[in-house]
């Protein structure tokens, strides 16, 4: 199996006024959206500067990145945790098991 890694991101400007009233998976997907972001314009493969969109954040050496970035951070410090996949599969097995077991239980 081949892995292919996730083409850079482009994060739009967004004022950091406005993450407080996202909901906790919005603010996760824009967080995972700034960490693909690409290091720097010099170690990225842009061939020509000028076209890039001024509007959108591409590279982590951008002010606006680690603007953007710490108040999500901030912002999810505060917020419920959500469950990974890994968590939600295990939980669902063990109510699985548990229900298997107490209905066992009132057959015997």
């Amino acid at each position: 199996m081949r892995y292919d890694p996730p083409m850079p991101s482009l994060v739009p400007a967004v004022d950091v006024s406005e993450l407080a009233a996202w909901p906790t998976k919005r603010l996760l997907a824009l967080r995972t959206r700034l960490l693909r972001c690409e290091e720097s314009l010099e170690n990225s493969d842009v061939q020509d500067p000028t076209e890039l969109d001024p509007d959108v954040i591409r590279f982590k050496s951008d002010p606006r990145w680690t603007a953007l970035y710490q108040a999500v951070l901030d912002l999810l410090a505060t917020r419920e945790h959500q469950p990974s996949g890994t968590e939600r599969t295990e939980a669902r097995k063990a109510r699985a098991s548990a229900a298997r077991t107490s209905k066992e239980r009132r057959r015997g």
